[in-house]
């Protein structure tokens, strides 16, 4: 998980890097960006994404090195 200000972060170094066409874009496999920062803030999303059943596909199981991907 990351938030919005880090990902910012991200694409800041990425535009004195370079990578990211200059910092234009960010992206990554099984990311998911949160509002607010700290361990609590992260439970709680954890906890709704499991409610919401959107578990398996936010976050696919890896098994044997691949990913298992679920139908809900």
């Amino acid at each position: 998980m990351m938030t919005r200000e880090e990902v910012s972060r991200v694409m800041d170094r990425h535009a004195i890097s370079g990578e990211s066409l200059g910092g234009n874009y960010f992206s990554t496999p099984d990311l998911i960006v949160i509002r607010d920062k700290g361990v609590t803030v992260m439970v709680d999303v954890i906890r709704d994404i499991v409610h919401s059943g959107e578990i398996a596909l936010l976050l696919p199981r890896i098994v044997d090195d691949a990913l298992e991907i679920t139908s809900m």
